[in-house]
């Protein structure tokens, strides 16, 4: 963005004028599409940011903090799933074995299974993480027996990333590089998208912008 302000500082005047509109008018962050030419400035699409987890919160702060919405809104934007996804532990492994995107919070530790059937089968004797190229309604029972999901490819509104966040489940996808046999113990961290092979230690984390928003909601409650 500096390099637009230095070539088109007109245009750059007219873009930041456009978002503080933008933002005054939808009383949100949004993704905004635009354009210039012959510096003329183009919006193309504006649209609500539909942020989660703790880009939720940090957004409803922040708006708090601008004047933008008061306490209260804030509060009554952040959804419990997005309070369970900002308090998620966090995988504290050195060794990554694969790397996806996150589409779920939270942490997950099972045997592979590469059929639904399979951790059907399998998660009678214990967690198992459902690995597959992608899923369908098909796999609805190995995703509903499952601790977790990985698949290879897909992005966070996939059908396993949507499935999962229903099931309040850990989710990885487009983990394209991954090759694990069935019954390989893994761990999987679906805010950060990483796969580490075996059991590995979580830590707790820590966010001032929900720290805030809780004490808000003490408040008001």
């Amino acid at each position: 963005m500096d390099a637009l302000a230095e070539r088109e500082p007109e245009v750059w005047a007219a873009l930041v004028d456009a978002l503080n509109r933008v933002e005054e008018c939808y009383r949100d962050a949004c993704h905004v599409e635009f354009t210039f030419e012959s510096g003329a400035l183009w919006l193309l699409q504006v649209r609500p940011g539909g942020f989660a987890g703790r880009a939720a919160v940090r957004v409803a702060v922040e708006l708090v903090e601008e004047g933008v919405i008061d306490r209260r809104e804030a509060v009554g934007r952040v959804s419990p799933d997005d309070l369970r996804g900002a308090r998620a532990p966090r995988l504290d492994a050195p060794d990554v074995l694969a790397r996806g995107i996150g589409a779920s919070p939270g942490v997950a530790t099972g045997r592979v299974a590469t059929t639904p059937d399979g951790a059907v089968r399998m998660a009678a004797d214990g967690p198992v993480v459902l690995v597959r190229p992608y899923t369908s309604p098909l796999d609805m029972h190995g995703l509903a027996a499952a601790a977790g999901v990985v698949t290879a490819v897909g992005g966070t509104t996939s059908h396993a990333a949507v499935v999962a966040r229903s099931l309040g489940r850990p989710a990885v996808v487009g983990a394209s590089d991954l090759g694990l046999p069935d019954g390989a113990l893994i761990t999987i961290d679906g805010t950060s998208g990483e796969i580490v092979a075996g059991r590995a230690r979580t830590v707790a984390t820590s966010d001032p912008h929900l720290d805030r928003l809780l004490g808000w909601a003490d408040a008001l409650r």
